[in-house]
C-alpha cells in the first residue's frame, strides 16, 4: 500500500515508458487522492491528451485483473462509455511494478450526480446502471473466459457475504459498545494509529463517535433482523441469478456531461464480479442522500425501463441496501477502533464516507 512518503520514489517514468509516454517533454502528472482500497490513481497529460493511470490495491491478482480488462473491453463493444485500458508496448494492458499492477486508461471529462440528485437524475443512473449490465452479459455470450467467469453457487455470493459479515461485526463491536469511548478516548486513539493530523483526528473521531452511539443504539434490535431477512433471500436462491455486475457502483463512479445530462464514463471495475444484479441497483440506491424514502424505486424504476428487474431482485436490493448501510458504518467502527486498519486516504473522505452512512443508517431507523 502506498503512504504519503513513498509517491516520490515511484518509477513514473519507467511505468508510463510502457505506453510510450515516458519522460515526455511537456508531460505533466499530477497525483489524484488515495482511494480507500489502497490504490493510486494519477492525472496525466501531455499537449492535448490526457489519461488516467492506476496502481490497483496491492492485493489484487494479475489474473483477475486480466479477466476484468478482458471483460470491460468487450462489454465496450456494446456500451462505449468505460474507461478502457490502454494496450502497451508489450501487447498487455497490465504492468507490474513497484509492488502493484499499473493500467492506463483515456481520462474520462465528467462529474457524478449530486448526493441530492432529483428523481429524474437518480432514474437515469438506474438507466445506465441497465445498459451497463446488459452490455457485461452480451460480454458474456460472446467470449468464452467469461461465460466461466467465477463459480457460481446456487445463491448468489452477496448473501453468504452479507450474513458472515454481520456475525464478524456483532463479534467486533461487543466490546466497543461495552467501553463505550468519549470523544477524546477515539481521538487519541486515532491519533495512535492512523498517519493523520491532530486536527483531522479529532474531526474524524466526532463522526466515529456519532457512528458508534447510533451503532449501540440500533445494532442489536436491526442486526437478527436483517440476518432473517437474509436467510429468506437463500431459501428462494433458486429464482435468483448470477451474473458480471460491477459490485461497488457508487455514484462517484458514473460520470455526466453537465451541459447534456449524458453519460460521459464509467470508472472504477476494483470489485467487479459475479453476484445478483441486486448488489448494483442496491449499491447505487445507497449511495444517494434523497428526501424521499424511496431512491431504491426511483433506480428500479430507471432499471426497467431498460430491461426486466424481477420482484424477488428488488426484495434482495431492498434488503441489501438495509445490509449495507448497517454493515458499511459498523465496519469503518470496527476498523478504525477494533481491527486498527491504517488508511493513507485523505482523512476528510474517510469521514464524509462514515457522515453518509451515519445518515442513511439513521433514516432506515
Amino acid at each position: 500500500m502506498f503512504s504519503a512518503n513513498s509517491i516520490d520514489s515511484i518509477p513514473l517514468d519507467a511505468i508510463l515508458a510502457n505506453w510510450s509516454i515516458g519522460n515526455l517533454p511537456g508531460r505533466v502528472i499530477r497525483p489524484i487522492g488515495q482511494g480507500l482500497s489502497g490504490g493510486r490513481v494519477f492525472f496525466v497529460e501531455h499537449g492535448s491528451e490526457r489519461w488516467s493511470l492506476k496502481a490497483w490495491p496491492v492485493a489484487t491478482k494479475r489474473e483477475r485483473l486480466q479477466t476484468i480488462h478482458t471483460l470491460i473491453r468487450e462489454a465496450a463493444t456494446t456500451f462505449p462509455s468505460f474507461a478502457l485500458p490502454i494496450i502497451g508496448r508489450d501487447g498487455q494492458s497490465i504492468l507490474g511494478c513497484a509492488g502493484h499492477f499499473w493500467e492506463l486508461a483515456n481520462w474520462i471529462d465528467g462529474e457524478p450526480l449530486a448526493e441530492d440528485a432529483d428523481a429524474d437524475q437518480i432514474s437515469t443512473a438506474g438507466q445506465v446502471i441497465a445498459r451497463v449490465h446488459r452490455a457485461l452479459s452480451r460480454a458474456t455470450e460472446t467470449t468464452p473466459i467469461l461465460a466461466i467467469g467465477e463459480r457460481q453457487s446456487a445463491v448468489p455470493v452477496c448473501v453468504p457475504r452479507r450474513m458472515q459479515r454481520l456475525q464478524q461485526l456483532s463479534l467486533s463491536l461487543t466490546p466497543l459498545f461495552q467501553s463505550r469511548p468519549n470523544l477524546d478516548a477515539i481521538t487519541r486513539h486515532l491519533a495512535s494509529h492512523q498517519p493523520f493530523r491532530e486536527d483531522d483526528c479529532r474531526l474524524l473521531a466526532q463522526a466515529l463517535w456519532t457512528a458508534i452511539e447510533a451503532l449501540d443504539r440500533e445494532w442489536p434490535r436491526r442486526t437478527p433482523q436483517l440476518m432473517e431477512r437474509l436467510c429468506q433471500h437463500a431459501r428462494n436462491a433458486q429464482n435468483l441469478n448470477s451474473t458480471w455486475v460491477l459490485r461497488d457502483v457508487h455514484r462517484d463512479h458514473i460520470l455526466f456531461d453537465r451541459a447534456s445530462g449524458q453519460v460521459r464514463g464509467i470508472i472504477d471495475f476494483d470489485a467487479v464480479g459475479v453476484d445478483s444484479i441486486a448488489v448494483d441497483v442496491a449499491r447505487l440506491a445507497g449511495s444517494f442522500q434523497s428526501d424521499e424514502p424511496d431512491a431504491l424505486k426511483t433506480v428500479a424504476a430507471g432499471y426497467r425501463s431498460v430491461r426486466p428487474l424481477l420482484e424477488i431482485e428488488l426484495s434482495l436490493a431492498e434488503t441489501l441496501m438495509e445490509a449495507n448501510s448497517a454493515g458499511g458504518l459498523a465496519n469503518w467502527a470496527s476498523w478504525l477502533m477494533c481491527e486498527n486498519r491504517v488508511f493513507h486516504a485523505d482523512p476528510s473522505m474517510i469521514r464524509e464516507r462514515i457522515t453518509h452512512l451515519i445518515a442513511s443508517f439513521c433514516r432506515i431507523c
